[in-house]
Formats: C-alpha cells, sequence, structure tokens
C-alpha cells in the first residue's frame, strides 16, 4: 500500500482495538478507509469515511488535511454513535460507508 498509514486504538464495544486508517480518496471526493482489529490483528471491521458533494459542508472538507480527516474519523468512531452498525457490519461481514461531510 502507497498510502501513509496511522494507527490509533479506540474502544469498539467495551473492546480495545487497532484502528489503522489512510487517506483513498474517491471520485467524487476525499475519504478516509480505516480498518479495526482486535488486540491480535484480527480484522473486525472495515470502514470507509467519505465526502460527497450532494451534501452540506462539501468545501469544507475537501480542504482538509489527511491528518484533519482522520482526527474527524476518529472522534466520530469514539463518539459512540457508530457502534451499532459497527457490530451489524462486522456480523454480516460488510464494510461500512459513513458520510464526513454533514454528518448530523
Amino acid at each position: 500500500m502507497n498510502a501513509v498509514q496511522h494507527q490509533f486504538s479506540i474502544v469498539v464495544s467495551e473492546q480495545r482495538c487497532i484502528a489503522t486508517a489512510w487517506r483513498n480518496d474517491r471520485v467524487w471526493g476525499h475519504a478516509i478507509d480505516i480498518e479495526i482489529a482486535d488486540k491480535a490483528g484480527r480484522l473486525l471491521n472495515r470502514v470507509v469515511f467519505a465526502c460527497h458533494p450532494e451534501f452540506g459542508e462539501f468545501d469544507l472538507f475537501q480542504a482538509k488535511t489527511t491528518t484533519q480527516l482522520i482526527g474527524i474519523a476518529r472522534e466520530m468512531l469514539e463518539s459512540g454513535r457508530y457502534e451499532e452498525e459497527l457490530l451489524k457490519a462486522s456480523a454480516n461481514h460488510l464494510e461500512l460507508l459513513i458520510r464526513l461531510n454533514n454528518s448530523d
């Protein structure tokens, strides 16, 4: 993989996990891919945080750096807001796509 990877730990469903994030833009806008693994390195989830021009604040998010986008994605994961979706995606071997811009 050519992209610079950033690693950090997060807690998902009361389990400490290792997240590996990298920039992986889509044709429509910036995106951050994150793989979440348990302490043994087993992949639990794959999440894409993407900006899309159909939603608000697109230009604001397009102007952000990779580090800023990863920070926003990390905050969104750590908020607990997506825990149920993460569990469902993991159980069904699905990749979760979450909108970065206008995420409310």
